[in-house]
């Protein structure tokens, strides 16, 4: 028994990965401003 397509939750986070200079920044912040969400450097989070 799985879940409906109408179950699912909506996007809560997106994982941008890749090599040093590939331009993650830049694609998480374009990725943020156009769905209108905040973008977070995970290296800035302190625990």
């Amino acid at each position: 028994m799985g879940m409906k397509l109408h179950e699912f939750q909506p996007l809560k986070r997106i994982a941008v990965v890749g090599t040093s200079g590939a331009g993650k920044t830049t694609l998480a912040r374009q990725i943020s401003k156009s769905l209108n969400v905040p973008h977070i450097e995970l290296g800035s989070v302190k625990e």
